[in-house]
């Protein structure tokens, strides 16, 4: 990956395992990290959700982040009717839209520059997602104005797609079977 080749790259996660070739594993949570070493790009990628505490959390990175930095975040959209339909609900605490992830950046201190919401490629399936860049409120970028949650309620394409792809998988699983 050029990402890994091009920048010092490391990993702290709760289950320590060996992290890919050139990513340096740090610990298991913030307490585990140097707090002079700030970086410039911290990846939250389908975590948020399982935090209990995600304002918190966001919080506790803000400090790591440099002025000019970003924390990227990936959730999956879960705030309207797709809960039901997560294959682990049960490790999923939060559910987002566009508007409360948004608003959780901003009580975590942070400045939303981008939020929006893509169909995409989340391991080995296609989900909706919301993605989300946030910089530290010191940062001289204008924060971006977020849409209200209605235009994903709304959108009739979402949930089009969202019943063509649950259509998709129950007919994968029956001729699977």
């Amino acid at each position: 990956m050029s990402f890994q080749r091009d920048n010092r790259c490391f990993l702290a996660d709760y289950v320590e395992h060996e992290p890919a070739p050139g990513v340096e594993y740090l610990g298991k949570d913030l307490h585990d990290l140097d707090p002079g070493a700030p970086f410039d790009i911290v990846l939250l990628c389908h975590v948020l959700e399982h935090a209990t505490r995600p304002v918190e959390m966001l919080s506790g990175l803000a400090p790591f982040i440099t002025g000019e930095g970003i924390l990227f975040l990936e959730v999956p959209l879960g705030a309207f009717r797709d809960w039901r339909a997560f294959k682990e609900p049960l490790t999923h605490v939060n559910f987002f839209s566009e508007q409360s992830l948004g608003r959780c950046l901003a009580e975590a201190g942070l400045s939303a520059r981008l939020v929006s919401t893509d169909f995409q490629w989340v391991t080995r399936y296609r989900a909706w997602c919301i993605n989300a860049v946030g910089c530290p409120s010191r940062s001289v970028v204008p924060a971006v104005r977020l849409h209200s949650t209605r235009r994903q309620m709304c959108d009739p394409v979402y949930y089009t797609r969202w019943g063509i792809d649950r259509t998709v998988e129950k007919v994968r699983a029956r001729f699977q079977d």
